[in-house]
């Protein structure tokens, strides 16, 4: 009954921009991010250099051939990216909405977000993508990545304290779509948290378990 009223609930039923390929492109010594996005009436770059992963704040992206845009109308939204010289690393994450619905990417945005690294960042190239699933999870999660470009992989879990708990993966991989699974043993219960690096860039995202 539950589920049935869910797959009838207009709300639910409205449908969100879709927020696809990201990227990041150096342009005359300058920083611009694009996303592929469709269905959308405003895209937004939420950027934030906060130590705390808060006090995002919103730039305009643009298809109009403007501010770093190629092509106008092609459905590629671009921006500069703010504080690219402010010495800091730059986190940042895409907002899309519509007349019905937003999204963000990623999916678990403020949570979850990517960063840019003024030591030697990733550019010219789509930023790497990681899902995982289930999460919270009770036995095991895999943690699915793709990358487009060679580089040294890291993936560690860490405690809340930043211990180190475990070294899923280390290794240098070509681009392509990988995956590893993640099975707790001999730890409490508890909110971990993944770290992922490809050279210089870097990503975390907290993980559930429960036993």
């Amino acid at each position: 009954i539950r589920k049935s009223f869910l797959q009838t609930h207009p709300q639910i039923l409205k449908t969100p921009p879709d927020i696809n390929l990201t990227s990041l492109l150096s342009i005359n010594d300058t920083i611009y991010v694009s996303a592929e996005v469709f269905n959308a009436d405003s895209v937004e770059l939420m950027v934030t250099i906060s130590p705390y992963h808060s006090k995002f704040k919103s730039s305009i992206m643009y298809d109009d051939g403007t501010h770093g845009d190629q092509v106008a109308n092609d459905n590629i939204y671009t921006s500069s990216l703010p504080y690219q010289n402010s010495g800091e690393d730059v986190q940042y994450y895409f907002r899309a909405h519509n007349s019905e619905a937003l999204q963000v990417k990623p999916k678990r945005a403020e949570y979850e977000f990517y960063i840019y690294s003024n030591t030697n960042p990733i550019v010219n190239g789509e930023l790497p993508t990681i899902d995982v699933f289930p999460n919270p999870f009770r036995e095991s999660t895999t943690i699915k990545y793709q990358i487009s470009e060679a580089g040294h992989v890291s993936l560690k879990i860490y405690n809340m304290i930043g211990q180190e708990i475990q070294t899923l993966v280390d290794d240098y991989h070509y681009a392509g779509q990988y995956e590893t699974e993640w099975n707790p043993q001999k730890i409490k219960s508890g909110i971990y948290i993944y770290v992922f690096q490809l050279d210089d860039y870097h990503q975390s995202k907290k993980l559930i378990y429960f036993k």
